[in-house]
């Protein structure tokens, strides 16, 4: 990626959130994609056409591609960092605490997403 005569180069990350995973990629100043990864999230549909997440494991994905994408940089070298995430509501309590939205009360389903069936992965409804 970079060596050590070369004057060093400007990295940018992109997360995006989708409806299944979780995909990072790290473009260089040139628009050139040099590092790319992507993590499953799971998805709960307790009754039929109402589906939950978890923040915390949608939280836990982010940094885990993040985290993949830059190991060959130096962090120095990154200039920003851009997310885009699928329309979703995540409930919390005055704390901030993630509160169930399921009939169960289960948690750390705290996320209700508006999916349609085309934008499940395979197997899943």
């Amino acid at each position: 990626m970079q060596t050590e005569k070369q004057d060093p180069v400007n990295y940018y990350v992109g997360i995006d959130v989708g409806t299944a995973s979780v995909r990072a990629a790290l473009v260089d100043q040139f628009g050139t994609i040099v590092a790319h990864a992507d993590q499953p999230i799971q998805i709960w549909e307790p009754q039929p056409d109402h589906y939950e997440q978890s923040s915390d494991d949608i939280w836990a994905a982010c940094c885990t591609v993040t985290k993949k994408v830059i190991q060959q940089v130096e962090v120095a070298w990154i200039r920003g960092l851009g997310f885009d995430a699928t329309c979703s509501l995540v409930v919390v309590d005055k704390q901030f605490q993630p509160l169930a939205v399921n009939y169960e009360g289960k948690t750390p389903r705290d996320l209700q997403s508006a999916l349609s069936q085309n934008e499940l992965p395979k197997g899943t409804a």
